[in-house]
């Protein structure tokens, strides 16, 4: 199935089945020709079904890939009953039924665009013309009563009877060879018969053709107009499109570096307890072990591989929180104890329980801590003398100035 649609979608298909339509008229049309020979009619029937077997292979090929909505395009209905009855009579002595596949040709030109345009214009347009075309009617009929009433006694043979008349009539107003065939010698008889023929012509071939015309034009215009809307829509779609699958493309890029990052964040989480294990043991075989050369051996290759794996983290972004004698920030530490102690700032992380981890900036796991009290209070951070907001510094002078003033 994909194969089928894949062949139907490339780009020369359709101009194989428009070249093969157009090769299919042109035999057709060389078939009208009497003085063939037999070779030659049984070499042009030949080219004849194999149009006719390219035809059926395009028309299964559809009907499997678009299925139901196979019917829902005209030209494929089109095709489906010109290609069936084609099949029907293929051996049938009824040529005229070989003659309809000539119809085919209207789907070549479906392929240019200006062409659809006026075709479709000429369909729009027949509910209008309809009504002109029946007002011309009953114009001709009432010009031909009065032509077979007043000239049918001389000239029975262009008016004599309505049928006559209408067609005598429908010479006039094609312009074919109506003055020296028609309007003349009527007037050789009859004087003031030009100005039958006059109103005549005014009403229909100045009057009413041109209102033809102008139904036809209308029609264009609004199906060219139609036409611009559906392209500036389809644009408007397009371009809704690019900008949803750009949206859609950056948040899905976007989703993919987040779920990164938390799949990252979850096995250095993971691999955080080994560090933690690793130097509670080192320092444990440290106190404990120190007299030991072999245990001490084994400590350092303990350290060496944790040294290791806090490097490989540290590459990817992770970084060690250990805030001994820092300001107790609640924001990266956990704090667990409270230590009295008089001789540092209150709110100051004693001791390190466990050490916390960044990465990236954020803080995966936070650093729990003991933290001082009872001392002195911790001064405000000096303000920054670069800084824009800082006023301090113009002000002195300021309170200065007003000290002495008043002294």
């Amino acid at each position: 199935m994909n194969v089928l649609e894949k062949a139907l979608h490339w780009k020369h298909t359709q101009k194989i089945i428009t070249f093969v339509i157009i090769l299919n008229a042109a035999v057709l049309g060389i078939l009208t020709n009497r003085t063939l020979s037999a070779e030659e009619v049984l070499f042009l029937e030949a080219i004849d079904k194999a149009c006719l077997v390219i035809f059926t292979i395009e028309l299964i090929a559809k009907l499997l890939v678009y299925r139901r909505n196979f019917w829902s395009d005209s030209w494929n209905i089109f095709d489906f009953v010109i290609v069936l009855s084609s099949i029907i009579f293929i051996s049938s002595s009824v040529s005229v039924i070989r003659a309809f596949r000539i119809f085919r040709l209207l789907k070549a030109l479906a392929e240019f665009p200006e062409l659809q345009i006026l075709v479709s214009s000429m369909l729009k347009a027949i509910p209008s013309m309809s009504w002109a075309l029946l007002l011309l009617f009953i114009i001709f009929y009432i010009f031909g009563v009065f032509g077979s009433t007043m000239y049918g006694d001389t000239f029975p043979e262009l008016f004599g009877d309505i049928g006559g008349s209408m067609f005598t009539l429908f010479q006039v107003m094609t312009f074919e060879s109506w003055a020296t065939a028609v309007a003349r010698p009527i007037m050789e008889v009859h004087a003031y018969a030009w100005i039958y023929f006059l109103i005549f012509i005014l009403l229909t071939a100045i009057t009413l053709l041109n209102v033809m015309v102008g139904i036809v034009v209308e029609a264009v215009g609004s199906i060219s107009e139609a036409a611009k809307q559906k392209a500036a829509d389809s644009l408007a779609r397009l371009t809704r499109l690019q900008a949803d699958w750009e949206n859609f493309r950056r948040r899905t890029a976007q989703e993919r570096l987040a779920e990164k990052d938390r799949a990252a964040e979850k096995l250095v989480l993971s691999l955080l307890p080994v560090l933690d294990d690793m130097e509670r043991a080192c320092k444990h075989a440290a106190e404990n072990s120190s007299d030991d050369a072999a245990v001490m051996q084994f400590v350092e290759g303990v350290e060496a591989i944790h040294d290791k794996m806090y490097a490989t983290l540290n590459r990817e972004g992770v970084e060690v929180i250990d805030p001994v004698g820092e300001a107790f920030d609640p924001m990266v530490h956990q704090a667990v104890g409270r230590e009295e102690n008089h001789d540092v700032f209150d709110e100051t992380v004693a001791q390190v329980y466990q050490k916390g981890y960044r990465m990236g900036g954020k803080v995966i796991r936070s650093a729990m801590v003991t933290v001082s009290c009872g001392g002195p209070k911790r001064p405000a951070p000096e303000p920054d003398p670069n800084s824009p907001d800082d006023t301090g510094g113009e002000s002195a002078p300021s309170d200065a100035a007003a000290g002495e003033g008043v002294g």
